[in-house]
């Protein structure tokens, strides 16, 4: 699930701790976070530029080591933890907040 990065720097400070990985793209000016399969379904794809990605787009993941903005492009915001995904209920919460 992918947005604009100004509307994701805000979803960010409203997720805190409850956001899984985020992966930014400085060069496309977009965020995205990883959420279970299918758990988007029935949102409004106008919701603040939200893009729901499926089959057939691509995903750039950034390495292991792209934690700082500065040196890469494509980096991790919010680095991989103990969980992969975030919770699409808590983002799409986030994401209403950050209107």
């Amino acid at each position: 699930m992918r947005v604009p990065s100004f509307v994701g720097t805000r979803a960010v400070g409203v997720l805190r701790e409850r956001s899984g990985p985020v992966v930014e793209d400085r060069f496309a000016r977009t965020m995205t976070w990883f959420v279970p399969a299918g758990a988007t379904a029935g949102w409004d794809a106008g919701l603040l530029g939200v893009q729901i990605l499926g089959r057939g787009l691509a995903l750039l993941v950034p390495a292991a080591d792209a934690l700082d903005s500065r040196r890469f492009v494509v980096w991790w915001a919010i680095p991989p933890n103990d969980t992969c995904l975030t919770d699409p209920d808590a983002l799409r919460g986030a994401l209403e907040q950050a209107r």
